[in-house]
């Protein structure tokens, strides 16, 4: 009981402080958002105004780029786990892998891009970001693809084929 008292009172405190600093960030902070600060390119240093649209921009394309490599990687990675491998030992390995990869810390995966595309090239760029996050989406959507196809009911399938939807479908 102690505990627990001690774990709220602790709660209580940290989600105190987290309302205060949120409600100090909007008070102070919400008249600076307007059209021009999303749309206009960052003022020098020490000059008032500008705005956030190359940052804005920017995430847009690396999101594009890093979703277009992961999520049909991974999904794919996922669909064949579990409606086609079944139990072989290259199904065994492949989720062995998968639950390492997730495990991999960032700096990894961008090391890896780092040595093979942005050394070769000399220049940096948003496809070699993007494929760095692309690498890092993949074995996360390959586990959460297969975790969710496996939470189909076997009713469900099979009242599909006997519809005459491919087993693909």
């Amino acid at each position: 009981m102690l505990a627990f008292g001690c774990t709220a009172v602790a709660t209580l405190l940290s989600l105190g402080v987290l309302f205060w600093m949120l409600g100090y960030l909007v008070i102070h902070g919400i008249g600076a958002i307007n059209w021009n600060f999303l749309v206009k390119e960052p003022a020098a240093v020490g000059e008032a105004g500008g705005g956030v649209a190359p940052s804005l921009l920017g995430t847009a394309i690396l999101a594009t780029i890093s979703s277009i490599i992961g999520i049909p990687l991974g999904v794919g990675f996922g669909v064949y786990l579990s409606e086609l491998a079944g139990d072989t030992a290259f199904a065994r390995f492949t989720r062995v892998a998968i639950n390492t990869f997730i495990g991999v810390p960032s700096i990894v995966a961008g090391i890896f891009v780092y040595f093979i595309l942005v050394k070769p090239t000399h220049t940096f760029s948003a496809v070699a970001g993007g494929l760095a996050l692309g690498i890092i989406m993949i074995p996360i959507m390959a586990r959460t693809a297969e975790d969710v196809l496996r939470l189909v009911p076997d009713s469900i399938r099979e009242a599909g084929l006997a519809l005459g939807i491919p087993q693909w479908q």
